[in-house]
């Protein structure tokens, strides 16, 4: 069942009077209209709707598609039992290119709500760019980097990838070296292929720097990994173009 919520706080900025809104090619302010937003609403889900339903097709999976009105955090919180996956759509790039930083914070505060409550994967998505995407575990040899390895090497072997990418996690060569040979030989007891990337120090800056030279992304990590944890999250989604994966 694939499940898309009308978030009727965002449609009751319609009615007033006091908000305004400025579009990314104007700088002229003007007053929202509700019908117009509902009718903008309808079109992202549309979007949402047709790609999910492609999707399934290519994987020879039967879904149904349901769109309801409600509270979004509330409707969040009803995603707990979630059978399988949760997608979470991006649909603005960065949260700086957004107006404002009540809708980046906002959508951000969506995002880990979805992550905290949700005991399923979820997967924030960059319609843009997935299609063509490489699959990037990032890695430090903890439990959770393990799991997070795992999951990559499932999702490239779904897409018909040949193998995946593993980032380590690294302040030092010998450390980087041995955490290649660990996932190499993790990957390949599975029948995976892998690529060791240059490492990086476990740092949202550098993570997203190194991820942004690369190109598209699906970035893999378990959702207990410290990089989950207060602002570094929001933080790595502003400084890449990537989807992410978060799993269990």
């Amino acid at each position: 069942m694939q499940s898309c919520v009308e978030d009727t706080e965002l449609l009751e900025l319609g009615a007033n009077p006091l908000i305004r809104t400025v579009s990314s090619y104007s700088t002229a302010a003007r007053t929202p209209q509700a019908r117009e937003m509902e009718r903008a609403l309808r079109r992202q889900v549309l979007v949402a709707r047709e790609a999910m339903e492609r999707a399934a097709r290519a994987r020879r999976i039967v879904s149904s598609f349901e769109v309801t009105r409600g509270r979004l955090l509330a409707a969040i919180g009803a995603l707990e039992d979630a059978p399988d996956l949760v997608l979470v759509r991006r649909t603005a790039g960065h949260a700086h290119q957004w107006p404002g930083a009540g809708r980046a914070q906002r959508i951000r505060a969506i995002t880990q709500q979805v992550i905290a409550t949700v005991r399923r994967p979820v997967m924030i998505l960059d319609t843009r760019t997935v299609a063509r995407a490489r699959v990037i575990a990032l890695y430090d040899g903890s439990a959770e980097t393990d799991k997070a390895l795992a999951a990559a090497a499932e999702i490239a072997e779904r897409r018909g990838d040949d193998g995946f990418a593993v980032l380590p996690l690294a302040d030092d060569d010998e450390k980087a070296h041995v955490l290649g040979i660990r996932a190499g030989e993790t990957a390949a007891a599975h029948g995976h292929r892998v690529r060791i990337l240059p490492r990086v120090n476990a740092n949202v800056v550098e993570i997203g720097h190194a991820v942004s030279r690369l190109g598209a992304a699906i970035l893999v990590l378990h959702a207990d990994h410290k990089l989950l944890a207060g602002e570094a999250f929001p933080r790595l989604l502003d400084a890449t173009d990537s989807s992410v994966m978060v799993v269990r």
